[in-house]
């Protein structure tokens, strides 16, 4: 198994990894920023505008910064071992070993941090337990011109699974159209995730 990147992420990774686009030091420095950025809440991104400020090349710095910062999280998310992170890195981003060594201890040592992170975000979205909603006529009239129209003021109640006791009201306001429009749209996901459950069950 290996992390599943975009391709603007690995053309990052690349330019990261290539000596005469980055040298040493200003990689030392990124993939220290890198690690920091992640793993420390209070840290903030004011660092990597020091280091890629005033360089010819700060725009690769950044763009390697975002890349580096995805691949951890693949990375600690798929809870990779050291060695795939470096064949990885070395075939498909074409980094030298002692570049590939540097990163893989720096995942080492910050994995598990960034695992506890992520924990921290959650992976089940709010429950749905109750719908409010209010129909609302708008009129207007005048000497040369009479309009009406109708919106729809929706209130779904929602419930965090993690925290059962945490309740919280998600509010919006839509037209009659765009209502209908929202319900065949929903009415077509729970068609596709039934169709898909069907499969799964043969």
């Amino acid at each position: 198994m290996e992390p599943i990147l975009s391709t603007e992420i690995m053309t990052g990774l690349k330019r990261m990894g290539n000596p005469t686009l980055v040298n040493d030091e200003l990689f030392a420095k990124s993939l220290h920023c890198g690690v920091t950025t992640i793993t420390q809440t209070d840290f903030t991104t004011g660092n990597l505008s020091s280091i890629a400020s005033g360089l010819s090349k700060g725009d690769v710095v950044k763009e390697g910064h975002c890349a580096l910062l995805s691949l951890f999280v693949e990375s600690a998310r798929l809870d990779l071992l050291p060695d795939t992170l470096s064949v990885f890195l070395s075939s498909k981003a074409n980094w030298p070993q002692t570049r590939c060594r540097l990163l893989t201890d720096a995942y080492v040592s910050s994995a598990p941090k960034i695992q506890a992170r992520l924990a921290s975000v959650g992976m089940h979205p709010p429950h749905v337990v109750n719908v409010h909603w209010n129909l609302n006529h708008n009129i207007k009239s005048s000497s040369n011109e009479h309009t009406a129209s109708s919106m729809v003021s929706v209130q779904l109640e929602t419930e965090d699974p993690s925290h059962v006791k945490e309740e919280r009201m998600v509010k919006f306001v839509c037209s009659l159209p765009e209502l209908q429009d929202m319900l065949s749209k929903l009415k077509e996901a729970l068609r596709q995730v039934e169709h898909i459950a069907h499969l799964g069950n043969v």
